[in-house]
């Protein structure tokens, strides 16, 4: 649940074991709500990082939101990867679990991190419903994943 008690609902769900995977419901209608996963830490280990990706897997159920924007490793001030994902999530909605991976290290913003706090972040209004499992950043993608790339973003 989220700080307020209303805006994100939580709940454990299934992808290849018993709760291996969190489903998010964005409940507001006036504003943006986060989920961020982030670091208890910041931490300066990335290096290499243009050479990588975030790779997750993904169950769109419903998104009919006009703002849907991911973030992937992110400072205080700036993130590495910042994204709208209306189009990949409409072609999602309903298709069960997906792999996605995203490329890292598309900006000038790399250039001026000095640590990240926050590894994924995705920033929505209602209604939006989705699980997410097995975060994950990785050199090589799974020959499954949905990529998006930096002529995406």
């Amino acid at each position: 649940m989220s700080a307020d008690g209303k805006s994100i609902s939580m709940q454990s769900v299934n992808l290849a074991y018993q709760e291996d995977g969190r489903q998010f419901v964005w409940n507001n209608t006036q504003e943006i709500a986060i989920v961020s996963l982030r670091f208890e830490q910041a931490t300066t280990e990335f290096k290499d990082v243009d050479k990588q990706f975030i790779q997750f897997d993904i169950r769109v159920d419903d998104v009919q939101s006009d703002v849907v924007e991911l973030r992937a490793m992110c400072g205080e001030q700036v993130c590495l990867t910042k994204i709208s994902l209306m189009t990949q999530l409409t072609q999602l909605k309903n298709k069960g679990w997906q792999t996605v991976a995203i490329k890292l290290g598309c900006s000038a913003a790399q250039t001026k991190m000095n640590e990240v706090t926050e590894i994924l972040s995705i920033n929505a209004q209602h209604p939006l419903n989705l699980a997410i499992a097995n975060v994950a950043l990785v050199k090589a993608t799974q020959s499954n994943s949905l990529i998006i790339g930096c002529n995406d973003l």
